[in-house]
């Protein structure tokens, strides 16, 4: 899965931090959505018309899913670029 964050959530993000004055704790921040590296990059490519990305299919890792709840839930928060 990829997970990725938007430069204008980080920004929004750390002015809600400090908007609530929420310290000492930490926060995971990734897009809630989690797309595969396939199937994110070629809808990429496709969409800017580049030659479409080759993967090595022989390798296939379950990666792993930042999860943003805890974000959300203490500074309900909502992302604004969606995947």
């Amino acid at each position: 899965p990829v997970n990725l964050i938007h430069k204008v959530d980080c920004i929004h993000i750390i002015l809600s931090i400090l908007n609530h004055n929420i310290w000492n704790t930490t926060f995971n921040a990734a897009t809630p959505s989690h797309p595969s590296k396939i199937d994110y990059y070629t809808s990429i490519c496709k969409k800017l018309q580049l030659p479409l990305p080759k993967f090595d299919k022989t390798h296939i890792n379950a990666g792993k899913i930042i999860d943003a709840t805890k974000l959300m839930t203490l500074l309900n928060y909502e992302f604004e670029i969606k995947l």
